[in-house]
């Protein structure tokens, strides 16, 4: 956060507000929307590996026509929801056992 203080007098300081107020906004990207073709090499990779090292994620990232900060981030989505897939699971089976409500076994 950015303090600043300005004495102005008359008209010009409606003005210098705005301005201010422009400058400090941040903007923030644009969502990226990956193509299935990106989409399919990234799970690919995924699926070989959780993680990547600085060059493995470099080389995916321009094989893709990608940032690395978007592999990365591609990456720790997809590690946060397969924990929260886990945990879900977990949840619904420990609820299961103490309600003594049966869970159908796959065999």
């Amino acid at each position: 956060m950015v303090n600043i203080t300005c004495t102005v007098t008359g008209s010009d300081e409606l003005a210098i507000t705005e301005e201010l107020n422009v400058h400090c906004r941040r903007t923030r990207k644009a969502r990226t929307a990956f193509s299935d073709q990106q989409l399919n090499v990234l799970e690919h990779s995924f699926n070989r590996q959780k993680y990547l090292s600085v060059p493995e994620r470099h080389h995916l990232a321009t094989q893709l026509h990608l940032t690395d900060t978007q592999v990365k981030t591609w990456y720790q989505n997809r590690r946060f929801h397969i924990i929260r897939y886990l945990v879900n699971i977990y949840l619904v089976f420990t609820w299961c056992s103490h309600t003594r409500i049966g869970v159908a076994r796959i065999q």
